[in-house]
């Protein structure tokens, strides 16, 4: 994946410019909530555990919303959001 981003960075300006871009879902493949928490959490340099006491659940919890194996409530949202630096809403 990394290539293909990379090529279409680098190739020659003479194709229609256009058809260099690469959209950030094909880039890195669907956003979704999970990836978002993972994504926050290390901007923010926190271990699951760490943001786990932040929000007042256990480090499993954090880690069951990372993997997707555990849905992220709107209440949960906002704690996230509040202790990430975040928009709430990118975890719905």
């Amino acid at each position: 994946m990394v290539k293909r981003v990379m090529r279409a960075l680098l190739e020659d300006d003479e194709q229609d410019d256009s058809a260099g871009y690469v959209t950030p879902e094909e880039a890195f493949g669907p956003s979704s909530p999970a990836r978002a928490l993972r994504g926050y959490r290390y901007r923010e340099a926190l271990t699951q555990a760490k943001l786990a006491a932040l929000v007042g659940v256990t480090a499993q919890n954090i880690s069951d919303m990372e993997c997707g194996r555990r849905g992220i409530g709107k209440e949960m949202a906002r704690k996230l959001g509040e202790a990430l630096n975040a928009p709430w809403a990118r975890f719905l």
